[in-house]
């Protein structure tokens, strides 16, 4: 996008973060963001812009920066999983048990009667009536392993609000077919005032790096950040991670 003859606030130095965080913590209806790097902290924030029902969006790299040692690490917030009982496998499993259910009395009750029978005759001959216990044996536990193995539950991923994490070595491409990386730095509040420069959404950038921050609260430039902030996160050629895979790697799932 271009857009020339705009009245903008400018600041270049440590803290530039101050305002936008200010601005952030403010935020009535929404905050649109676009930053490569994450910090754990300011990422809470926007779970709590979320938990107060504000519309957040986010674009951002691969790699979440997260808590290191935190059992209650934002990507599981972030990323939930869904969990979805299939009520016909449910029934199977429980098929299978109760049938294994049976062939384990059925097993005591011929080895009770195999044991009584040899006390009684001392018939070595009744040794041949173990073969079929033994089919009893491998029968019961396929049924045992049956319902073992029997999948109850499929599992599925939905994040927290739209996230776009794009994998930072991937080239994507614009509608012209030109190639780039997402390095931009943006953040839309409210649809009312928008902040770009070099200030990533992390601690570092905004109390301690020297940055460049620009504020603008013109409408129509506003308008066209907005329209290259939705470009950019429907964009399919950016090379998303997919939230199915990154999902299954952060979350255990048992078949039943």
């Amino acid at each position: 996008m271009y857009q020339n003859g705009v009245s903008a606030d400018i600041y270049i130095g440590q803290g530039a973060g101050t305002m936008v965080d200010k601005d952030l913590k403010n935020a009535e209806k929404s905050v649109k963001i676009v930053s490569p790097f994450l910090s754990p902290s300011l990422v809470k924030q926007l779970i709590t812009l979320w938990a107060t029902n504000k519309s957040v969006t986010l674009i951002t790299n691969d790699r979440i920066e997260d808590y290191s040692h935190r059992k209650d690490k934002n990507i599981y917030t972030l990323i939930r999983q869904i969990r979805t009982t299939h009520h016909d496998a449910v029934e199977k499993k429980e098929q299978y048990q109760n049938t294994a259910q049976v062939l384990f009395y059925v097993l005591f009750g011929y080895l009770a009667f195999l044991i009584a029978s040899y006390i009684v005759f001392l018939d070595e001959r009744l040794s041949l009536a173990l073969i079929p216990f033994l089919i009893l044996i491998l029968v019961h536990r396929m049924f045992v392993n049956k319902a073992k193995n029997t999948r109850i539950f499929s599992y599925r991923y939905e994040t927290l609000f739209p996230i776009k994490i794009c994998q930072p070595d991937h080239e994507g491409s614009n509608k012209n077919g030109d190639n780039f990386k997402i390095h931009s730095k943006i953040f839309i509040i409210d649809d009312k005032v928008a902040y770009v420069g070099s200030l990533n959404f992390t601690q570092s950038g905004f109390k301690y790096n020297h940055e460049t921050r620009v504020k603008v609260t013109d409408a129509e430039a506003i308008r066209k950040i907005n329209t290259e902030f939705e470009e950019l996160y429907h964009n399919p050629n950016l090379g998303a991670t997919d939230i199915q895979r990154l999902g299954r790697k952060l979350y255990p799932e048992p078949i039943n």
